[in-house]
């Protein structure tokens, strides 16, 4: 089974941000753009800004949300990379939330691509 793709390279994240469109929701802003090889599976990345709380507080919210996208990789579109920004309102919720609100965004992100 093939593993999910996490970005790590600034340069990555910044061609996200300045050619892909973005999406968001009352728990998330996503950022995406369609990648060369559209049979790859999706290249997520994730950017949790300072405003959430001190490092003890985002890299646990980063580390809940990594496995989040784990388990709802192949929900994700094929053939696009992600860049998911998790809001204020995202920091003190249930594990099966985060899942429910992500399944949402992706619903709202395969209708906005299809209208495209």
């Amino acid at each position: 089974m093939n593993k999910c793709r996490f970005l790590s390279k600034n340069e990555e994240y910044r061609n996200i941000y300045q050619n892909g469109r973005s999406i968001a929701s009352r728990y998330f802003v996503v950022y995406y753009l369609k990648n060369e090889d559209e049979k790859k599976l999706p290249s997520f990345g994730i950017s949790v800004s300072k405003k959430i709380g001190k490092a003890v507080v985002r890299n646990r919210l980063r580390r809940r949300l990594k496995e989040a996208l784990k388990r709802l990789c192949f929900e994700f579109l094929p053939g696009y990379d992600y860049v998911i920004i998790p809001r204020l309102s995202f920091k003190n919720d249930e594990f099966s939330v985060i899942l429910e609100q992500l399944l949402y965004i992706i619903k709202l992100m395969k209708r906005s691509i299809d209208n495209a």
